[in-house]
């Protein structure tokens, strides 16, 4: 009797410690492959979120926007007077999603790797593992503009 008893409380112990494991997950149960499609787009720093370094632009008339493409291309633009105007800096990269983290790739070397906490279809939220005291990322999509 006693070894049913614990038999069957080990087994509640575990699954109570598997559920645990699945609801802590940072970016939930989402397949990688769900996250890169969900990531394809445009997007900005999310305007009620920004950093010094994106309201010091800002201040400027300059305006900084990332592309990631379908097939792990990616475009990082810093563009005059809003984020369609004119292109003065352009930065190609790489970009994958590997066990929720984004990896962010230029002359093979990684310059960026973030935990992916959520993508949804207008909005991402990534925790910046290369540079600790950037912290969060909130980030807001908008529509193209292009890129030539």
């Amino acid at each position: 009797m006693l070894a049913t008893r614990s038999t069957q409380w080990a087994s509640q112990l575990m699954g109570a410690c598997l559920f645990a494991a699945l609801v802590a997950s940072p970016a939930d149960a989402s397949s990688d492959a769900a996250l890169k499609q969900r990531l394809v787009g445009v997007w900005i720093e999310d305007p009620a979120h920004q950093d010094a370094y994106i309201k010091d632009l800002e201040s400027r008339g300059l305006f900084m926007s990332v592309r990631f493409e379908a097939d792990g291309a990616g475009i990082t633009l810093v563009r005059q007077g809003s984020y369609c105007g004119q292109i003065l800096q352009r930065y190609d990269f790489r970009w994958d999603i590997v066990n929720n983290v984004l990896i962010s790739t230029r002359d093979a070397k990684i310059v960026s790797r973030d935990q992916v906490i959520s993508i949804t279809r207008t909005s991402y939220l990534l925790v910046n593992l290369t540079r600790p005291e950037i912290g969060r990322e909130y980030r807001s999509r908008i529509e193209e503009c292009g890129t030539s």
